[in-house]
Formats: structure tokens, C-alpha cells, sequence
């Protein structure tokens, strides 16, 4: 298997690694998360496509907090 990876946007700007770790972790194939840098934004690494594909199918409509726009995820690089 190789590894899979997911970019989230739409995230607080102070969002920290261990909150977005627990809205993924859960996910079957998780692995790890990083946060770029310049803030809103995390990759999430998963075993394979499969699992970075249903992570992102379940967490779909996802708001960080109640009342704003759902985050976006997307598959690698893009974003939707």
C-alpha cells in the first residue's frame, strides 16, 4: 500500500495540530496529520487512497465551529 493524502481547508487560523488529529483520527488507515504553515490548512496522510477517500466522504460537511462554512477536502493537493 502506498501512502494517501488529504488536504483540509477552511480551517481556524488557530487551529492546532492535536484538534485536527482528533477529527481525523478516528478515520480507518489515519496516520498523521501536519498543519501548514501558513495557518487554515492541514494534510492528513492516510495507508491508501481507499481510506483517504472514505475519510473524506464522512467528514464531508464538517464545520470546525458551529455556524461557519464547512472545511474543504480534497484528494493530494486539491481542495473542493
Amino acid at each position: 500500500l502506498s501512502a494517501c493524502c488529504l488536504s483540509v481547508g477552511g480551517l481556524a487560523k488557530d487551529a492546532t495540530k492535536r484538534e485536527v488529529h482528533v477529527l481525523f483520527s478516528g478515520c480507518v488507515g489515519y496516520q498523521k496529520c501536519f498543519l501548514v504553515s501558513s495557518g487554515a490548512r492541514a494534510v492528513m496522510q492516510f495507508e491508501g487512497a481507499s481510506s483517504a477517500e472514505e475519510a473524506a466522504a464522512t467528514r464531508k460537511g464538517t464545520t470546525w465551529r458551529e455556524g461557519e462554512r464547512p472545511i474543504r477536502i480534497g484528494l493530494g493537493g486539491r481542495l473542493q
